[in-house]
């Protein structure tokens, strides 16, 4: 019988290809709820599927805060029945404010590419399988996690930007946070969602890396629908 995979998604990037092609692979079907969309419905119950995804992208977009509000008490729902759950961007922070981590603005804003390094609990992960120690990693966000972080939570990823880039909770393998979006980082999409005075160095660097980090996220997903 096919899995199902509900997927929230906060802003108007693309869904990339990989996650179609590797739902289709692996015999998951998915319904994707675009919060931007006048009278989007987010369902009561989520007991018809098998993991939720929040998919975030480049910038924020003015979603109305009520349907906000909704998508944030969907996520809760699915994390306290324990359903498979990759909260991405946006979806970290809720995530780790659920588990007791407060969240703010970062010391520094985080655009563009870099690297980040998995932590020896990230290199046990079963999220991170396949993927080198260090990786690629696209970011655009200005909030992040403060530390101290909960015992119940693991930081799975780092970069020099941001100390939490990925985290898992303890005993509870299939709930993972990636505040990167390796999934918008496509040239087409920072072209379209970038300002003026950001997108010129970016554009240089998508060039030559988003092939690169657009893999990195196709492995992540993968991975976890291997976990549902």
């Amino acid at each position: 019988m096919a899995k199902l995979l509900l997927i929230i998604q906060q802003t108007a990037c693309k869904i990339p290809f990989t996650v179609l092609e590797t739902a289709n692979s692996r015999n998951v079907k998915i319904r994707i709820i675009k919060l931007w969309h006048k009278r989007v419905l987010i369902p009561h119950s989520l007991a018809k599927y098998d993991g939720l995804i929040f998919l975030d992208g480049i910038s924020q977009m003015d979603n109305d805060s009520q349907t906000l509000s909704y998508a944030q008490k969907a996520i809760i729902k699915s994390l306290d029945e324990d359903r498979p759950f990759l909260g991405i961007g946006y979806g970290q922070q809720i995530l780790a404010d659920h588990f007791g981590a407060a969240t703010a603005s970062n010391y520094m804003p985080s655009t563009g590419f870099t690297c980040g390094f998995l932590t020896k609990k990230g290199r046990e992960h079963p999220i991170f399988k396949n993927l080198p120690n260090n990786f690629l990693l696209f970011n655009w966000h200005k909030k992040t996690i403060l530390p101290p972080m909960p015992s119940n939570i693991n930081v799975l990823a780092s970069s020099k930007e941001c100390q939490f880039e990925a985290i898992g909770i303890t005993g509870r393998p299939h709930i993972i946070g990636l505040q990167f979006i390796n999934n918008a980082a496509t040239v087409k999409e920072i072209k379209k969602h970038a300002k003026s005075e950001e997108i010129s160095e970016v554009m240089n660097e998508a060039a030559r890396l988003s092939p690169i980090a657009t893999s990195h996220f196709a492995t992540i997903f993968d991975n976890f629908i291997n976990m549902i």
